[in-house]
């Protein structure tokens, strides 16, 4: 039933797009006419607000909502997100003092009965609109809060994007990923080891504290960056 919502709520967006633009070229033009009876400085200033309260949704959805979405995950707080952005850039920001004393105000959110549901379900509504049904093999989408984000997108990002490096570096090896498995055992083993105790290439210096298996993939990635310490990449 959602998805025939969506799909509806899609069509119609896109068959009153010409006359919402219409609508907005008179209302900027009849704004425009208007400001010329307001103070420069007053309006200069509203404008750099303006500004960066639309750079701030901008970043929100393009920087934060966007890589949540593409993991099939929407940020059930969409609209406290803003507002947390706003509040803090007018802390930091000479332009954005009139944001505080805005946000402190009662919001017309007050006015509904349950605000936190109708804020998940515009947020729901953003990410069906904005991005469409989830991919990367997810059934449904699935909401996150603000304070599981870290884990549940950008650690899950990071991950991803890791695997994605690291297949690509086993495919142009030489040794493929048994070569990979090889040095990085290899350096975990020989730190292990005392000096002498090895010999061969087997055998490589390496700290008495040991080499955790992160220094090992960056010294994978190294390798591979520096032509495997030959001035250019390893020959097949």
């Amino acid at each position: 039933m959602l998805r025939f919502a969506g799909l509806v709520s899609r069509t119609l967006l896109r068959a009153c797009g010409p006359h919402a633009a219409e609508m907005e070229r008179g209302v900027a033009a009849a704004a425009a006419d208007r400001a010329q009876h307001v103070d420069r400085a007053l309006r200069t200033t509203a404008q750099e607000q303006v500004g960066l309260a639309y750079a701030g949704w901008d970043r929100l959805l393009t920087r934060v909502a966007l890589p949540a979405w593409r993991t099939g995950r929407w940020p059930s707080r969409l609209d406290a997100g803003v507002v947390s952005a706003l509040t803090e850039l007018s802390r930091r920001d000479r332009l954005a003092e009139g944001f505080a004393s805005r946000l402190t105000e009662r919001p017309a959110c007050d006015l509904l009965e349950e605000p936190g549901a109708v804020d998940a379900a515009v947020s729901l509504l953003a990410a069906r609109l904005f991005h469409g049904e989830p991919r990367d093999g997810a059934a449904s989408w699935s909401p996150v809060d603000w304070s599981a984000y870290p884990e549940e997108v950008v650690d899950r990002i990071w991950r991803t994007e890791a695997t994605r490096l690291f297949a690509a570096l086993d495919a142009t090896d030489p040794d493929g990923a048994a070569g990979a498995l090889r040095r990085t055992v290899t350096a975990d083993t020989g730190a292990r080891m005392p000096a002498g105790g090895a010999s061969g290439s087997a055998a490589r210096p390496v700290p008495e504290s040991g080499v955790p298996y992160a220094e090992a993939a960056v010294g994978r990635i190294l390798e591979r960056l520096t032509g495997c310490g030959t001035g250019g990449p390893a020959a097949t």
